[in-house]
């Protein structure tokens, strides 16, 4: 009798860790972002973005502190990403590819509204 008593208590163990085990939380997976200033040539970039890399270098540079983000707690978008998602968004006038781009990026539809908000008060507030 005392084998049977043990069995239940083993199995209900076994169900109890079983069940804790299920409700663990699942590890954030950060998936890597393709860079667009590696990924074209020249001619393209200029095609996507209508802007040379040499030029794109030097708005960047007069912008990058009004644009970068200052935190440990999240993978934030590069400033040089953020500009070129809305420097897209200038060229097409939608948001439809960006939704595209998004997807070559590995980045939330979210977070990319987020991004170009920001930025557009940024561009707004420095003409």
């Amino acid at each position: 009798m005392s084998d049977s008593s043990e069995i239940r208590t083993s199995d209900s163990d076994d169900e109890f860790i079983m069940d804790m085990l299920y409700h663990l939380p699942r590890p954030r997976l950060f998936r890597g972002r393709s860079n667009p200033l590696e990924e074209f040539d020249d001619f393209d970039f200029k095609c996507r973005f209508r802007l040379s890399k040499e030029s794109f270098g030097v708005l960047m540079h007069l912008i990058v502190q009004d644009v970068k983000h200052e935190t440990k707690r999240n993978v934030a978008l590069s400033p040089e990403v953020q500009v070129l998602i809305t420097l897209r968004y200038y060229v097409t006038g939608t948001f439809q590819l960006l939704v595209i781009i998004s997807e070559l990026i590995n980045l939330l539809y979210v977070e990319l509204l987020k991004e170009f908000q920001l930025l557009l008060l940024v561009f707004t507030l420095s003409l």
